[in-house]
């Protein structure tokens, strides 16, 4: 079975939604994780999402709190070679204050 282990590193005593979307290489979206956007808190949050198929990269969405989808803070895209995805966030209490 094709997955990957996603960790979230949140350097923030706030908490925010944080949404990864898997693409495969000719921009195919091959996972979306807004129906559950997963509310992070300080430390280490690793789950898995299983793929069919293979992914090329992932992009990382930050949203200012969970009821807030519409307003993105922060989007980076990460390239994904193997089966762990590591994400380290900043303060993202900075990029809205």
């Amino acid at each position: 079975e094709k997955g990957y282990e996603i960790t979230y590193n949140q350097k923030s005593y706030g908490t925010h939604a944080i949404n990864v979307i898997f693409y495969s290489k000719n921009g195919k979206v091959l996972y979306n994780d807004s129906n559950y956007v997963g509310t992070c808190y300080l430390g280490a949050v690793p789950y898995y999402v299983h793929l069919d198929e293979k992914a090329d990269y992932a992009v990382f969405e930050v949203y200012r709190t969970h009821l807030d989808y519409g307003k993105c803070i922060y989007r980076e895209r990460v390239d994904v070679d193997n089966v762990n995805v590591k994400k380290e966030f900043i303060n993202y209490d900075t990029l809205y204050n």
